[in-house]
């Protein structure tokens, strides 16, 4: 990859002027019209060549997203999936010219977006000998059809599991794609018949030592910094550490080829998504209700016998589910706590300090021989099957926050909560001032967990689920203090979300007993009633 002739600084103004805060460019499209960008929002802007145009602004239906797919066929502005809330999506999008547009119709979740070790990472183009958008991922290579996308078994496609340094290259003059491999150097012809290599680059000498001058990995060095241009067939890219240097690759004789080695396989005109109704066939469709807290489905022909009962039973798609019926397949209540500094009315009840019901010198959890202080008990609400509340305790010596062994649980029965406290405290044993712990209006949340694996094979309920969440007055999903619910971690996951009862946010509270304790942060109180778990997570 040899150095471009002279050395260009970069231009550019900044493409938000009045955007939302922390409203940022997320992804680039080529167009007949010129190059588009897309922010998290939905944001769109055209770059004439010389400034960028605001197209649209800010668009409710797109959603606040990341790492999504961005791609133009010529006539459709497309993007795919990404993570909306931290949470990967299978969704797609076209821009209508003043906002965004969901497909209605789903399409099978990819196994990038079914893995939970790797994100959700895509590159989409437009190849037009295929005469289609094409999505490739570390797995899977698909096809847009319409408004579904389609995998495609593609011999040959084996380049591990880092997508954003393989980059799909479309040269509209010969009608080929090359894949150019930025890890291993290779050149390798996109076909859907079998991907063959066709060459290979090496990075230059002063690449290299710069590279490993600045302890980058080459790949990185570029994947970032990439653009081709096909009216020269050139790859570019821009020296990270050098802002007036770039690098390119000539690939014009790689292209040449790619187009000796015959004609790709194609795929015919490209599908509306209405063929299978032109040609008079009955509409294969899935349909859904919810039974008792579950959900039954049903696959068929929508006006053969059994469709028309099904219907009938009430089975529909999957995006006209009610309110009702989402909620109670895939969703939990939550409640805000809030802490008051009002005594409470009595010590069966929830609140921090003062002393545990039940609890005598006999039972007072220990650790390395001493007594723990007494934190707070909370009611349970039946969240657990029989018991009522949950007394915690943790040492005051500063080691609570840092050491989970140094907090302990206590789970009480109903009777047990009813039972009075000691008149006074075990000898050294500091008692924190007694505050009561409420409980705000529940809130519905939606169970991620359970949603999750409902979608792994029917991706239509994860769009279901989005279009509920952007409509129903859920949960805040930045409340740190709350009973049930989906946890929200500070440092991320620790333990079986399943488990989760609640969290309490101590920053907020300010103390001022048990100073030496360094009290600060969320704890997270987990449980299934044979094993129960306190700790702390602080930023």
């Amino acid at each position: 990859m040899p150095p471009v002739p002279g050395r260009e600084r970069p231009t550019g103004k900044a493409l938000l002027q009045d955007g939302k805060r922390g409203d940022v460019i997320e992804a680039l499209a080529a167009s007949p019209d010129g190059l588009l960008a897309v922010s998290t929002t939905g944001s769109v802007f055209r770059f004439d060549g010389t400034t960028w145009q605001r197209l649209s602004r800010a668009s409710p239906d797109f959603k606040e997203r990341e790492s999504f797919t961005l791609a133009h066929d010529g006539a459709r502005l497309i993007a795919h999936g990404g993570e909306v809330k931290n949470r990967k999506v299978n969704d797609t999008l076209v821009f209508t010219g003043s906002g965004w547009k969901a497909f209605k119709k789903p399409s099978p979740a990819p196994k990038e977006l079914t893995s939970k070790e790797m994100p959700p990472w895509f590159h989409a183009f437009y190849d037009s000998a295929l005469q289609r958008i094409v999505r490739m991922g570390w797995a899977t290579v698909s096809t847009l059809e319409g408004e579904e996308w389609v995998q495609r078994k593609v011999p040959g496609f084996e380049f591990g599991y880092r997508p954003e340094t393989r980059i799909p290259l479309h040269d509209p003059a010969t009608g080929e794609t090359l894949l150019l491999d930025l890890d291993s150097g290779r050149i390798v012809r996109f076909d859907l018949a079998g991907c063959r290599e066709v060459g290979r680059f090496e990075y230059s000498k002063e690449i290299k030592e710069d590279a490993q001058k600045h302890r980058n990995g080459l790949s990185n060095y570029f994947s970032d910094h990439f653009a081709f241009d096909p009216t020269t067939r050139t790859a570019h890219a821009q020296i990270a550490n050098d802002l007036w240097g770039r690098v390119g690759l000539e690939l014009g004789t790689m292209f040449d080829a790619a187009k000796a080695l015959g004609q790709r396989k194609l795929l015919g005109a490209p599908v509306d998504g209405s063929s299978s109704k032109s040609r008079g066939d009955d509409e294969s469709v899935t349909w859904y209700r919810e039974v008792d807290g579950a959900l039954e489905s049903w696959h068929g022909g929508a006006t053969s016998k059994e469709g028309v009962a099904r219907k009938k039973a009430g089975f529909v798609p999957a995006d006209t589910l009610s309110r009702d019926a989402l909620e109670a397949i895939g969703t939990f209540e939550s409640t805000q706590l809030q802490v008051k500094k009002a005594k409470p009315a009595t010590h069966a009840t929830s609140r921090i300090g003062g002393l545990p019901s039940c609890i005598t010198e006999k039972t007072w959890p220990k650790v390395d021989g001493r007594r723990l202080g007494f934190l707070l008990q909370l009611e349970l609400h039946d969240r657990i099957e029989g018991f009522a509340a949950i007394a915690v305790f943790c040492a005051t010596d500063g080691s609570a926050t840092e050491d989970e062994s140094s907090n302990r649980v206590v789970l009480l029965t109903k009777e047990q909560l009813g039972q009075a406290p000691l008149k006074h405290a075990p000898e050294g044993v500091a008692v924190l001032d007694e505050l009561t712990i409420a409980f705000a209006k529940p809130k519905r949340e939606v169970d991620e967990v359970k949603v999750e694996k409902l979608s792994e094979k029917r991706p239509e309920i994860r769009a279901a689920f989005e279009e509920y969440q952007s409509k129903a007055k859920l949960q805040d999903p930045e409340c740190t203090s709350k009973f049930g619910g989906n946890p929200n971690w500070v440092q991320g996951q620790d333990g079986d979300p399943s488990h989760f009862i609640a969290q309490l946010d101590f920053d907020d509270l300010r103390l001022t007993q048990w100073k030496e304790a360094g009290l600060s942060g969320c704890l997270y109180l987990l449980s299934n009633g044979k094993k129960s778990r306190a700790f702390w997570q602080y930023t």
